[in-house]
């Protein structure tokens, strides 16, 4: 090995592939590639770093929201129109409606009671609000709900 190839270094790589495409499909590559003005092997090789780039946001994000937990819940009060004032560890409040909850009927029928409506405990260290040991609404639902809500009626 001499000196100079040696001190050579290659910051790409070359994957020589050979995929048999159908007719139209080639076709459609080439055309693409003529407009963007690149050859064929530069136009398939920046659509594979592009499908890789999109790859990796689309891995980060599903990540980041898999780490990402809502803030706790530290106080909920039942109001007198089936509405719950909640509020968070991280200082968010607001009012979570569940009259539609309601009238949608289901488990969450037996919330029309007003007496046992406002039986609502906040269970699991703050991750949910529980009626009994039946009908649950965990934080993160509550969470997005009051803090789309504040978002839509900011100044």
């Amino acid at each position: 090995m001499t000196d100079s190839s040696k001190n050579s270094k290659s910051t790409d790589e070359t994957l020589i592939v050979h995929i048999p495409l159908p007719k139209e499909i080639l076709q459609r590559v080439q055309a693409h590639a003529v407009k963007n003005g690149e050859s064929i092997e530069e136009f398939i090789a920046n659509l594979v770093t592009d499908i890789i780039h999109r790859y990796q946001i689309q891995e980060k994000i599903h990540k980041d929201f898999d780490e990402w937990k809502a803030p706790l819940l530290i106080q909920v009060i039942s109001l007198n129109d089936h509405s719950l004032k909640v509020k968070f560890d991280d200082g968010l409040e607001g009012v979570y409606e569940m009259k539609s909850h309601i009238l949608k009927g289901g488990v969450f029928y037996a919330l029309d009671e007003m007496d046992f409506f406002n039986k609502v405990t906040i269970k699991g260290n703050g991750s949910y609000i529980a009626w009994s040991n039946k009908i649950e609404i965990d934080a993160d639902s509550i969470y997005a709900t009051v803090m789309r809500d504040a978002r839509k009626w900011r100044p």
